[in-house]
């Protein structure tokens, strides 16, 4: 099945619903002995987000814990998210923490992301 047209729906949901957000991708470099720790570059990309709260069933305060959100994410997007990059929203800026793909046959629709100040 081709979901070119549930790919195209998915983004302009979360466009007409959602908000302009940036999206930093962390990268790790190599270990520098030198300095004992590992460079990262920061690059960043525009996406489009609808934030949602969690249910309070769904706080468990381990893996979901009061604050966090849940951010869906537009998957036409260049370099998919991935557990701490940062998205900033306005002027709050948030970690993902946990990052799933909706991916039914290869094709990345969306992105749920669980995302913490």
């Amino acid at each position: 099945m081709d979901y070119a047209k549930q790919k195209a729906t998915a983004a302009r949901l979360v466009t007409a619903f959602g908000q302009a957000a940036t999206h930093t991708i962390r990268t790790a470099g190599t270990y520098n002995p030198a300095t004992g720790g590992v460079t990262v570059t920061d690059t960043t990309q525009s996406v489009n987000v609808a934030v949602f709260d969690y249910g309070a069933k769904e706080i468990d305060g381990m893996i979901v814990v009061t604050g966090d959100k849940r951010a869906l994410i537009a998957a036409d997007i260049t370099t998919a998210p991935k557990v701490d990059d940062t998205i900033t929203i306005g002027s709050t800026v948030w970690t993902m923490k946990n990052v799933k793909e909706l991916n039914p046959a290869g094709t990345s629709l969306l992105f749920e992301a669980q995302i913490r100040k």
